[in-house]
């Protein structure tokens, strides 16, 4: 249970890089590249956050949040010893590991989206299925 836990804590620490994957953030947000803001609003819902720039483009910043509890577990030994056993035991409770992911959208003024980003250790490392899958642009070939 324990390497369990450190293998997921050593991913998710690792993760913050994915934005460049071809297959998840990376991906995702390329298939945004050149579609209207709004179409964005209508798949993702309406930004956390958005700011004008200098520049007049708009920056637009989607957070999403997401908690893993892993759960608790005993271990033990028993050692026999004539008609008595003896348990030796080691219980670990449960641990739960946070991950969050920020995705941010620069729009022109006439609202077609220029580039993006994402950043935080729970962004999609694939997009093929499940709630990955679904962040992309189904309008996109």
């Amino acid at each position: 249970m324990r390497l369990l836990t450190a293998f997921l804590t050593a991913l998710m620490v690792t993760l913050p890089g994915c934005a460049s994957l071809d297959s998840g953030e990376g991906r995702i947000l390329q298939s945004w590249k050149g579609a209207h803001i709004e179409q964005v609003f209508r798949n993702w819902g309406l930004p956390h956050r958005q700011a004008k720039l200098s520049d007049g483009n708009t920056m637009y910043e989607w957070g999403s949040s997401q908690s893993y509890t892993m759960p608790g577990s005993t271990t033990g030994t028993v050692n026999v010893i004539g008609n008595t056993a003896y348990v030796n035991a080691q219980t670990t409770g449960p641990t739960t590991i946070s991950g969050k992911c920020t995705r941010t959208l620069i729009a022109a003024p006439d609202g077609t989206v220029l580039e993006g980003s994402a950043r935080g250790n729970n962004c999609c490392v694939m997009a093929i299925a499940g709630h990955c899958a679904s962040l992309l642009n189904p309008s996109a070939k």
